[in-house]
């Protein structure tokens, strides 16, 4: 099973990010070999990060979410603090990275 909710509506990123303090948004899309390459890294951070809550979004599937964010490649990290945006990242990003971004956002 899954430690990443895949969302499907901008309502229920919006609800995800205002619910949980720390919010990893992993937007991917299904043509994406960079992407493919990184859902394991953010699987592992996931189960290892419980600390932070792990959404995704397939953005060919839902590109409202994408528009709303001013996402316009993927793969594409964004992470919320307490429901505002304080980090983002585009194309792969090597795990010690990412972790050092989200712990700077804590």
């Amino acid at each position: 099973m899954s430690s990443i909710d895949e969302l499907v509506t901008v309502e229920a990123v919006e609800e995800a990010i205002g619910a949980d303090p720390h919010v990893v948004l992993d937007m991917w899309g299904h043509f994406c070999a960079p992407c493919r390459a990184l859902r394991p890294v953010l699987e592992e951070l996931a189960q290892e990060r419980t600390d932070w809550r792990f959404v995704a979004v397939n953005i060919e599937d839902v590109p409202a979410v994408a528009d709303k964010f001013g996402v316009r490649a993927t793969p594409t990290i964004l992470l919320f603090k307490d429901g505002a945006e304080v980090d983002r990242s585009g194309g792969f990003i090597m795990p010690a990275d990412l972790t050092a971004r989200m712990d700077k956002a804590v």
